[in-house]
């Protein structure tokens, strides 16, 4: 088995097990999107859609919210922040869910999965549109936003989970 000895090493090995268990439910169940999207009317309901009007980046956001089972608004929960959660909210959020109720592998938390607007934008800490030899790379033209995203996570995000939903 493995030996898991200090409080950093056991965060480290959860966090690596939610990872590895995403991308594994991502590779299994990604060709299944369209079927899902065809099948909305007997979809099971996981959470909540928010919709933000964030000022930082001047326009509206969307949220998806899943908490655990048996929430209680007097406890506090950990909270997991998914980055394209418009592709990975669903399968994430059911695998933590599991892997808290069977196995006791990771606390009752709660997922939160941020949609998409311009992911290059957002996940791309400088603007790379044009190379060093002058030519334009037209995937990358809106790039370099991240530190406008990061504050915007840190601004307004964290702060309204945080007020809306028992947190630790």
């Amino acid at each position: 088995g493995i030996v898991v000895k200090t409080r950093g090493e056991k965060i480290a090995y959860i966090a690596g097990l939610v990872i590895s268990l995403a991308v594994m439910g991502y590779v299994l169940f990604s060709n299944q999107h369209n079927e899902s999207i065809e099948n909305q009317a007997n979809a099971v309901i996981q959470g909540e859609k928010i919709r933000i009007e964030s000022t930082v980046l001047g326009e509206d956001r969307e949220v998806w919210v899943s908490l655990p089972a048996g929430y209680d608004s007097t406890e506090g929960y950990p909270v997991l922040y998914l980055l394209d959660g418009d592709d990975h909210f669903d399968y994430t959020a059911g695998l933590v869910r599991r892997m808290a109720r069977y196995n006791g592998y990771v606390p009752n938390m709660i997922v939160v999965g941020v949609l998409n607007t311009d992911r290059v934008r957002d996940l791309t800490p400088i603007n790379a549109y044009e190379n060093a030899d002058g030519s334009k790379n037209e995937f990358l033209k809106n790039s370099g936003g991240a530190d406008l995203f990061l504050d915007f996570m840190q601004t307004e995000l964290f702060p309204m989970i945080e007020a809306r939903y028992a947190t630790k």
